[in-house]
């Protein structure tokens, strides 16, 4: 960039250089060359602040950085509690939602994906019901569960030999616990209408190991001994399963402090839904049809529902 010339007063003393005397800043390239040195004050103070910015940015990047799988973590917890919040009370398409959720981003917690098999199951979707139970099975605490998961749901799709091969291996593993294993096989033998005899061995043998009296086996004996044709002694077992679950449901009726959680009244529902449905099958076999009547109408008030798997 040329320089400004100098100019001498009369007595040959040199003139100041004025405003004009400055060459035109029209050089942009050799400007820019200059850098900081030459910058302007409001230059410098708007790069310094840029500078400011991209530190503060950075610092920020690092936290977020840092917490960003803490709160990932803290929002799928939250997730899956109003999944299993919405499946008991039978809001089953919200808690597949909130599970889905959940599992997107912790896909590792198998008893979300257990819940969530069951919540498939509960809509009736029974392939992905039976896809999440045989995923959960790679996980060998909740191996049981899978097992007994898939056998049921090979059932209701149809497919009993392949659910009684499934259901067997529950009980070559004695889990999780013999005797509910055995109840497992023979009431799913139950429901199949095969291999009977083998399935009133195996109840028998469960209610000897069972530590003390229980509702559930006592009501599968009574639908084995239905599809064995022993009417009676399938009336003896269901009423008495009927009435142990009954006093249970009015326990908790009268005395509030001693009332179970809301999963716990529904199961006490769900069982009796099933054994009164079971009553009346027998009923009808012995051609009692208003008593058949009357129990089919109680079931569907406690919500017999085998679409639903509560069955």
């Amino acid at each position: 960039m040329s320089q400004p010339q100098k100019r001498f007063d009369k007595q040959g003393f040199p003139i100041p250089g004025t405003f004009t005397d400055l060459p035109a800043r029209t050089d942009r390239q050799e400007m820019a060359g200059r850098g900081w040195g030459t910058m302007s004050p409001g230059a410098f103070v708007w790069k310094k602040r840029l500078l400011w910015l991209l530190l503060i940015g950075g610092i920020l990047g690092m936290i977020a950085w840092k917490f960003a799988n803490p709160i990932q973590e803290l929002y799928a917890e939250a997730r899956a509690q109003m999944g299993a919040r919405a499946y008991l009370e039978g809001d089953f398409g919200s808690a597949r939602d909130h599970l889905d959720s959940a599992l997107g981003i912790l896909p590792e917690r198998n008893e979300w994906r257990l819940l969530r098999a069951e919540v498939h199951s509960r809509l009736n979707q029974l392939p992905e019901s039976l896809a999440d139970f045989t995923a959960v099975m790679r996980d060998h605490t909740c191996l049981p569960d899978g097992i007994q998961g898939r056998a049921y749901i090979l059932f209701r799709m149809n497919k009993p030999d392949e659910a009684l091969a499934e259901i067997d291996k529950l009980v070559e593993m004695r889990a999780p616990s013999w005797e509910g294993a055995l109840n497992a096989r023979a009431y799913l033998c139950s429901l199949c209408d095969k291999n009977c005899e083998q399935a009133l061995e195996d109840i028998n043998l469960a209610i000897k190991l069972s530590p003390q009296r229980n509702a559930a086996f006592l009501d599968t004996r009574g639908y084995v001994h239905y599809r064995l044709k022993n009417y009676q002694l399938a009336l003896k077992d269901l009423n008495a399963a009927i009435q142990d679950y009954e006093d249970a449901e009015e326990l908790m009726r009268l005395h509030p402090r001693r009332r179970r959680s809301h999963a716990q009244q529904a199961h006490v529902r769900e069982n009796l839904a099933v054994m009164y449905h079971h009553r009346a099958e027998v009923y009808q076999a012995l051609k009692n049809e208003e008593k058949a009547a009357a129990d089919y109408q109680k079931a569907n008030e406690y919500g017999y529902d085998p679409e639903q798997g509560i069955l």
